[in-house]
């Protein structure tokens, strides 16, 4: 009795040790010049990784031809701490989960937290952002071994956040497994590649959804807006 009440006991902890572990926060540490709040890339600290990007420009021009920008961060970590780079002192803390930006104009820092059900959903999670890309109205594109973005049940892999909506809208886009890679081809496509077999989404603008086996597959935003983009090969 002894021997089985030590057993569930040592388990128990177990079990306790390994929940801890899974909650303990990845804080990831950015130095940014203090005047213009641009990250220098050239170290990092806290006990995240380094990020899989940094300071990734994405440009928007608004209905009175001002033109807007954000600066993507994307990886795995929970929490971001923004310091000077001259003296590290703290300018901000973000709870963020695995990509934010920094509007420099402000200047300070954001999730990507809105879009989802007309509420909020911070980030993806499941998995890290590998790699982003923008598109010319601003749009941000990113891939990775996440499984969820936004709070979307079918946004595994890949997806969009919008400039002005957010992750709205990107259920129902994904890829079966890893996108590790984004480019662009001559006709301004952008190219997925990674460790994934399908890629699944509308097959043409504003038509129906499908499963796409051809490698690498082609992502057309049609008219630069995400819900009549689709893949094209």
């Amino acid at each position: 009795m002894k021997s089985i009440s030590k057993l569930i006991a040592l388990t128990v902890a177990a079990l306790v040790l390994v929940a801890a572990t899974r909650a303990h926060a990845l804080t990831l540490i950015v130095y940014v010049n203090p005047t213009t709040w641009a990250i220098d890339t050239s170290g990092y600290a806290g006990d995240a990784n380094p990020p899989n990007f940094a300071d990734t420009q994405a440009s928007h021009q608004d209905q009175y031809g001002y033109w807007h920008y954000r600066y993507y961060t994307g990886g795995l970590f929970d929490t971001v701490v923004i310091e000077r780079s001259d003296n590290h002192a703290t300018l901000q803390t973000l709870s963020c989960n695995n990509m934010f930006y920094i509007d420099r104009s402000v200047p300070w820092g954001y999730k990507c937290d809105n879009g989802y059900n007309g509420g909020s959903s911070d980030g993806v999670s499941g998995g890290a952002v590998l790699v982003g890309k923008a598109f010319s109205n601003g749009d941000f594109y990113i891939g990775g071994d996440f499984t969820t973005a936004g709070g979307w049940q079918y946004s595994s892999h890949f997806s969009c956040y919008r400039w002005t909506e957010g992750w709205s809208g990107v259920n129902g886009v994904f890829a079966n497994n890893a996108v590790t890679q984004l480019s662009w081809d001559i006709n301004y496509k952008l190219v997925l590649q990674g460790s994934f077999t399908y890629v699944y989404g509308p097959l043409s603008s504003g038509g129906a959804s499908g499963y796409d086996y051809t490698y690498p597959p082609h992502w057309i935003d049609y008219y630069k807006t995400f819900p009549n983009a689709y893949w094209n090969n």
